[in-house]
C-alpha cells in the first residue's frame, strides 16, 4: 500500500461578505428582541469522564429552536437574508437557496465558541448584528492550522462560507456584547447542468 494516500492541493476557499441594507434599523429591532429575552445560556466542553477539555460559553442563544421559522425575530429578518442569498445567484451557478435553520447567539466578556463546523448543509452564514472588529469570527485552513484568518468583515455584514470550514468565535475581551445570527442553507437548481 502506498504511503501517499492523501493528496493536498492549495484550493482557494470562496466566501462572500455582503453589507446588510438598513443594518441600523435591523440592529435596533433585533437587539430589542434578543436583549429582552434571555432564552438560554450554556457552558460546555466536558469529555466522557466529565473533565473540562475546553469550556465554551455563550451568554444567550436559541439554537434549540433553530428550525422554528415562526419565531418573531426570524419572521422579521429571514426575508432580508433570503434576498441576499437570492442576489448571490447572479454570481454562482444556482437559482434557489433553502435556509435550513437559523438562530442567534450573544457573547459577553470572556465568552467564546471553540473550533467547529456545521454539518448537514453546504453553506453557512453569519450576520454580525452587533460586533467589534476584533471579535469577528476566525476561520481555519486545514492546510495551515497554525494561522487562523479573519475575513474582512464588520458589524452589519453577512458572511457566507462553506459549512465544512472550521471556524470559531474567539474569546470576547471587551465589555461590548457580540450578537450574531447564524444560519445554514443549501442552494438548489444547479443551472450549469441545464
Amino acid at each position: 500500500m502506498s504511503d501517499n494516500i492523501f493528496k493536498f492541493n492549495n484550493l482557494n476557499i470562496y466566501y462572500y461578505v455582503i453589507k446588510m441594507q438598513n443594518h441600523n434599523t435591523h440592529k435596533k429591532i433585533l437587539l430589542n428582541y434578543f436583549n429582552n429575552k434571555i432564552l438560554s445560556n450554556r457552558q460546555f466542553g466536558l469529555n466522557k469522564n466529565n473533565q473540562n477539555i475546553n469550556i465554551d460559553s455563550i451568554y444567550n442563544y436559541d439554537y434549540k429552536d433553530s428550525t422554528n421559522f415562526d419565531r418573531e425575530w426570524v419572521i422579521y429578518i429571514k426575508k432580508y437574508i433570503q434576498e441576499i442569498l437570492f442576489n448571490l445567484t447572479n454570481y454562482i451557478p444556482y437559482k434557489n437557496a433553502i435556509i435550513m435553520n437559523m438562530w442567534f447567539q450573544q457573547y459577553k466578556k470572556n465568552d467564546k465558541h471553540s473550533w467547529h463546523l456545521h454539518h448537514g448543509c453546504t453553506y453557512s452564514g453569519v450576520y454580525y448584528v452587533e460586533c467589534q472588529k476584533e471579535n469577528i469570527t476566525e476561520y481555519l485552513d486545514f492546510l495551515d492550522i497554525g494561522n487562523p484568518i479573519k475575513f474582512n468583515a464588520e458589524e452589519g455584514d453577512v458572511v457566507i462560507f462553506p459549512s465544512l470550514l472550521l471556524h470559531r468565535s474567539p474569546p470576547i475581551e471587551s465589555d461590548v456584547l457580540k450578537t450574531i445570527i447564524s444560519f445554514n442553507f443549501d442552494y438548489t437548481d444547479n443551472c450549469i447542468l441545464e
